[in-house]
């Protein structure tokens, strides 16, 4: 059995053990010269790449952690060069592409069994039977939505032992000490880390899908009031456009979810799009400011949102926002709700009960988390899911407002009608 490396940032773990030096999440392994998560390690990359210039709200001395990287990105980029990464250790666009060009290029005892093995070879778990893939073929826009968008798939893993764990547990088997995640069970954890790193991986849409919708600004006059309105607003809903097939690619790589009928998936996908996007909006919510931050990393004030004609949604937006910032809602427990909402009931369900029982592995999984995170976690548990009713409330108010912006502009996306159910 091969001997585990050791890292130096705490003596006798091994590397999968360890901590990001940066932010306290998982590491990964060293990147750039420093110990850290995929998050830290990406966010260097594209800080350095992009040349991003970032400003503190807070006087440059935030304290690092999980929550609190996705708030501050002037301090989170000054954490990971303190800790040694180091910019002369990231490779030229050159280089970048000559590394793609190596690994996609086959090497020829892998030509000789694809070639020979290529009929009994398995499909991959995590992606959709090709019986759905044909079926969401036939409706253009869900099937655009449907896209993988060039990522990477995350592996599947099952469901399967993840309930009988989870009856065993209470909160008196834990020690509020340590990480939460590090005093949960090895499949109870797995589950949560793969929800996490799926929504870290399927938050933002790319850069080239950001400059183009930027770029629409040229067609517009910024002088004149009229223009500019109708910019934002066109804007707004062709991130939104993006956003929703985010949500999608999310929702394909979340255990069970290719286990259901394709009919019950676009159900779902439809009845959690306006959900899933509400709490996408709270992660990218800062309370100091009482601003979102949204893809071109732009943050809007409500009045701004309110002049592209979101007047009705907005104070109930940011209430929702304000309220799980000032529960300091984590990465892990927004990720659990997001599936909680992904595998809810929903009108015309051909497997309402096999969905439900899968909600019901990701509800306990969070009662679970709440355990461990803090003594007082049936409270918390329950203070959560009670933002689904909360949620509900928005979607409906999400509706009404599509509604009446479809009458109003006439050039409302259809793609985002189709999603979001407006007739």
């Amino acid at each position: 059995m091969p001997k585990k490396k050791k890292g130096s940032g705490v003596p006798g773990r091994s590397i999968e053990e360890e901590l990001c030096l940066i932010c306290g999440d998982r590491a990964s392994g060293y990147h750039y010269n420093a110990l850290s998560c995929e998050g830290c390690k990406g966010f260097f990359r594209r800080s350095v790449t992009k040349n991003h210039a970032y400003a503190c709200k807070f006087g440059g001395h935030c304290e690092m952690d999980m929550w609190m990287r996705r708030k501050c990105q002037f301090c989170r980029l000054r954490r990971c060069r303190e800790v040694g990464m180091k910019e002369e250790c990231l490779l030229s666009e050159e280089q970048c592409k000559a590394r793609e060009a190596r690994r996609k290029k086959p090497s020829r005892s892998s030509m000789r069994s694809a070639s020979g093995d290529s009929e009994s070879a398995p499909s991959s778990p995590s992606s959709l039977p090709e019986q759905n893939n044909n079926a969401l073929s036939k409706n253009k826009s869900l099937s655009r939505g449907m896209s993988n968008k060039g990522k990477e798939p995350v592996k599947s893993k099952s469901l399967s032992g993840v309930v009988e764990t989870i009856t065993r547990l209470s909160s008196s088997d834990f020690d509020f000490n340590d990480s939460p995640l590090d005093k949960l069970p090895q499949d109870i954890r797995s589950l949560i880390e793969r929800v996490v790193i799926c929504q870290d991986q399927y938050e933002m849409p790319t850069e080239q899908e950001i400059t183009k919708v930027l770029l629409l600004a040229k067609c517009f006059d910024p002088n004149n009031p009229k223009d500019a309105k109708e910019l934002l607003f066109t804007q707004l809903a062709q991130f939104t456009v993006l956003s929703t097939q985010l949500v999608v690619d999310f929702a394909k790589q979340m255990p069970g979810f290719t286990e259901i009928g394709i009919e019950d998936q676009i159900k779902l996908l439809k009845g959690t799009a306006c959900e899933n996007l509400m709490l996408r909006t709270a992660r990218q919510y800062d309370p100091d400011s009482d601003t979102v931050i949204m893809a071109d990393g732009k943050a809007y004030t409500r009045n701004t949102l309110c002049f592209a004609g979101l007047e009705s949604l907005v104070p109930p937006m940011f209430n929702f926002c304000g309220a799980l910032a000032s529960m300091k809602v984590d990465n892990a427990e927004f990720g659990m709700l997001t599936c909680i909402s992904l595998f809810a009931e929903r009108s015309g369900l051909r497997e309402p009960a096999k969905v439900e029982k899968i909600q019901d592995v990701y509800t306990k999984a969070l009662e679970c988390y709440c355990n461990a995170k803090v003594k007082s976690g049936s409270r918390r548990f329950a203070k959560l899911i009670m933002k689904m009713i909360d949620l509900r409330t928005l979607n409906a108010i999400h509706s009404e407002m599509c509604l009446s912006l479809k009458i109003k502009t006439g050039n409302f996306p259809g793609i985002l009608l189709e999603y979001f159910n407006i007739d």
